[in-house]
């Protein structure tokens, strides 16, 4: 039962235990009151006719006669007269018994009055003694009328309140309802506050509503530099900041197999020669604060392109993976000039050897394959005592001239774009009990007699700055295979379509035009990009919300302090990245951290998904720490 009927009906209860207690007093009284009112009048009416009696009858005929005419007036119960010497008797009663109300009355409320008695004397002589009483129904009558003007004014009353109490009681409880919408966008991760009510007892509770989202705020900021630590003090070197070895090269097999990106990868190494004998002649102190300083640079590369890591392999090795990046030979230049600064800002020798080698990461690669054709190429230089920078391609093929291949691929580029040669690639993303969460959509492009995949031709794209209208594309062809299939489909999106101006408007006119579809749509965007343009990202979302499409974030992890500010985006999933599930059944490090995430994003109403699932017992060990979905390799749909 509900609060409004369970007060509605202890009010209904109360007016009616103060209308029984009522009607009973009254009752009570009325009685007394007719009682006495009785008793005065049968006195009074038996001394008025017994003057009567006496001024008009000589004889007992004509006394009685004019008894009897009394009698039939209705009002008496008994007349008896009495004749002096036992002459000329006469009793009238009325035997009728009440019907109706006045019968209930009469039970509930007997009355019992005394009558009336007086002598009839005519001159010096007494004719007799007079008794009469009145009948006893007009005084039930009396209450009847009673009760009932009592009853409609109690039902007149309680209407009346019922009214009242309606309206107030809905006003006061209107609060409650409010309550229960925002408790529910608590649930969906939606943090806003309500007004104060005015009813004093609700205002705590008012409070204590509004002051959950700062606490939970903070909460997550908490859990977020716990979970930062927790990843940094199992993945990353003390002194440098920079990715340990182990997963740096989870990194670089998920970027091998195409997880974290739909574009190529250059891996660069640049080794600092020497470094024991720089201990030694330096001291250790010296040379860990020039390398915290290259360390702290090298992050800040890294944190400026979305996926990028940096590594100390070892003591003197330094790595870098660039997915999507062109100028691999620039990636290695940076990186080197980085690990210069640093000794010469700390006094130490400006000719110190750091020799550099990269190569790009082609399908088919192995880790230490890569780690193979880059000492081999460092190897070369290393041994003249240079600092130059060796490439390193598979097979020793080399690159044509990057002005020549930028004319051929926008040519290329958008002769697909007029022709319609682009196709979406499905990749599916299970939840926990084996079901359809949706399908990561990836480009492919015809060309020739060749169906070229996104890692081939999506870095040209972001180099000719086409990345915004490449995204578009994908975007409309999402939206016509759901408009046929009403498949659930993902579209990751690049920083330009984030920050160019013309896209939000564009966006909503497309998913206004294709409303139905618009709700199996989502998108998705990079960790650090999102942190990077938060307000961009806010108003994308907000778009994309009005249109009940879903919005995402991908490559979650590498930037953990910054979740907090992420709170307030309408969010539904979180996608980590690969390189923290790969071996996450035998790794407790990540254990631990994927567990956090998992905690603080439902926590957030989100989904957590796990990238880059390579094997049944990584996807197992996800599911037990709370994981809602996954991709990757080992990810099938039942039946497939």
């Amino acid at each position: 039962m509900s609060l409004s009927n369970r007060i509605w009906l202890a009010s209904s209860v109360l007016f009616g235990l103060i209308l029984v207690g009522c009607v009973i007093v009254t009752g009570l009284s009325a009685r007394a009151y007719m009682a006495g009112q009785l008793r005065i009048h049968n006195a009074e009416a038996a001394a008025l006719f017994a003057q009567t009696l006496a001024a008009s009858s000589r004889d007992g005929q004509q006394l009685e006669a004019t008894i009897k005419t009394q009698f039939d007036t209705g009002f008496y119960e008994m007349i008896d007269f009495a004749g002096a010497g036992g002459e000329a008797d006469v009793l009238l009663q009325d035997q009728s018994a009440a019907t109706g109300a006045a019968a209930l009355l009469g039970e509930l409320l007997p009355i019992t009055v005394e009558p009336g008695v007086s002598p009839v004397i005519a001159g010096q002589r007494q004719l007799g003694t007079l008794t009469l009483r009145h009948h006893t129904r007009l005084a039930y009558a009396g209450l009847q009328s009673t009760f009932r003007n009592l009853a409609l004014l109690f039902l007149g009353a309680l209407l009346l309140a019922g009214l009242l109490y309606n309206r107030l009681l809905a006003r006061s409880l209107r609060p409650l309802g409010d309550f229960a919408d925002q408790v529910k966008s608590f649930a969906a991760g939606r943090f806003e506050a309500s007004p104060e009510p005015s009813v004093t007892e609700l205002q705590p509770l008012a409070r204590s509503l509004n002051a959950l989202p700062d606490k939970f705020r903070e909460m997550l900021r908490q859990e977020s530099r716990r979970a930062d630590k927790l990843q940094r003090e199992s993945r990353v070197d003390k002194i440098t900041g920079l990715l340990n070895r182990e997963p740096f090269l989870q990194g670089v097999a998920a970027a091998i197999e195409n997880r974290n990106d739909k574009a190529a990868t250059s891996l660069s190494l640049i080794r600092l020669r020497g470094l024991a004998q720089l201990n030694q002649v330096y001291g250790r102190n010296a040379i860990d604060a020039m390398l915290k300083e290259a360390g702290a640079e090298l992050n800040r590369l890294v944190r400026q392109q979305t996926g990028w890591s940096a590594s100390r392999l070892n003591g003197s090795d330094f790595a870098v993976l660039a997915p999507g990046g062109l100028s691999m030979e620039e990636t290695a230049k940076k990186a080197q000039d980085i690990l210069r600064e640093a000794l010469q800002s700390h006094g130490l020798p400006g000719d110190i050897a750091l020799p550099g080698a990269f190569t790009r990461i082609i399908r088919g690669d192995t880790v230490s394959e890569l780690l193979n054709r880059l000492d081999g190429a460092l190897l070369a230089v290393d041994r003249e005592g240079e600092s130059a920078i060796s490439i390193s391609h598979k097979g020793d093929i080399q690159m044509k001239p990057i002005r020549e291949q930028l004319d051929q691929w926008r040519r290329i580029i958008l002769q697909a774009q007029r022709e319609h040669r682009f196709s979406l690639v499905h990749t599916p993303v299970v939840g926990r009990e084996g079901e359809l969460l949706h399908y990561e959509c990836s480009a492919s492009l015809q060309w020739e007699d060749e169906v070229l995949p996104a890692e081939a031709f999506m870095p040209w794209v972001k180099r000719l700055e086409l990345s915004a209208e490449m995204d578009q594309q994908l975007i409309d062809l999402a939206l016509q295979r759901i408009t046929q299939t009403k498949e659930p489909l993902c579209i990751s999106l690049s920083i330009a379509s984030i920050v160019e101006s013309g896209f939000l408007s564009w966006f909503s006119e497309r998913l206004s035009t294709h409303a139905d579809a618009a709700a199996f749509l989502s998108i998705e965007l990079p960790e650090n990009m999102a942190l990077r343009h938060l307000a961009n990202f806010e108003r994308l979302c907000s778009r994309a919300k009005d249109h009940h499409c879903g919005v995402g974030i991908e490559h979650l992890g590498h930037q953990l302090a910054g979740l907090g500010r992420l709170q307030d985006v309408d969010l539904d999933y979180v996608k980590v990245d690969a390189a923290f599930i790969r071996d996450i059944d035998s790794n407790v490090a990540n254990q631990a951290l994927l567990r956090t995430l998992c905690e603080m994003g439902h926590a957030a109403g989100l989904q957590v998904i796990a990238d880059g699932v390579d094997s049944d017992a990584e996807w197992d060990t996800l599911r037990e720490l709370g994981a809602d979905g996954a991709t990757g390799p080992a990810i099938k749909l039942p039946g497939n």
